[in-house]
């Protein structure tokens, strides 16, 4: 019943691109998670000139709270990629949220926080600047992760000396905890790679530094940068 998620609540959204300018004339979808099921798209709209957008009459009904307790029981898309969720404070009948989009090409790439695999040193992306980087985002619970990881392994240890000083693959596990990826590149065989982890306090998985400085929508995901640092 559509009816039945809807409510006095109103949504104030602002998006932005990486650069902090606003998301202009974009193309906004709201909708309602049901899990086992999939979504319900409740609203559909364009940003403003400001990158602003009203969304009143919706509910705060949140079936996803207690199995998703980070994310939220409405998505937000813009031009069909996923930017987050929207989840309403207990009270606030009106609530402003703001979005930030992924990078594009050509962006400087964020100057994502590392943690070593193994060691736990850390270090950030910027330091591979004057390498041509290949960013794989991936985690060991990911089936289709396993095989693009197996490649690269391979590939990193064939263009090891070719590639010394010109060319990198960074992995970067979004894991909850670094101990179930340092595991999973132990159990596979993966010594081909400098493995590498994102991930601060809580923040972790899909909102872990890394995955919402790139406002990952899923894993694998592959970004490749050059020399400059520029996406």
């Amino acid at each position: 019943d559509r009816k039945s998620y809807r409510g006095d609540r109103t949504a104030k959204i602002h998006l932005a691109h990486a650069d902090g300018s606003p998301a202009k004339d974009l193309n906004v979808e709201l909708a309602y998670a049901f899990p086992g099921y999939g979504h319900l798209k409740v609203f559909a709209g364009k940003t403003s000139r400001t990158g602003d957008l009203e969304v009143p009459g919706l509910t705060d009904r949140d079936v996803t709270r207690d199995i998703a307790p980070n994310l939220g029981a409405l998505r937000v898309e813009v031009d069909g990629h996923r930017v987050g969720w929207l989840r309403f404070a207990p009270g606030k009948l009106t609530e402003e949220f703001s979005f930030q989009l992924a990078p594009r090409v050509g962006d400087l790439v964020p100057n994502i926080g590392l943690v070593r695999v193994g060691s736990g040193a850390k270090s950030k992306l910027h330091d591979f600047k004057g390498k041509v980087v290949c960013l794989e985002l991936w985690a060991s619970w990911c089936g289709p992760c396993q095989t693009p990881m197996s490649k690269l392994n391979g590939l990193a240890a064939d263009k090891r000396d070719s590639w010394r000083d010109r060319a990198v693959i960074v992995p970067v596990s979004i894991d909850d905890e670094i101990t179930d990826a340092a595991r999973h590149v132990q159990s596979r065989g993966w010594n081909g790679l400098e493995h590498y982890w994102t991930g601060e306090g809580e923040s972790v998985g899909f909102q872990s530094p890394a995955a919402k400085a790139l406002v990952l929508e899923g894993v694998p995901t592959m970004v490749i940068v050059d020399r400059d640092s520029k996406i």
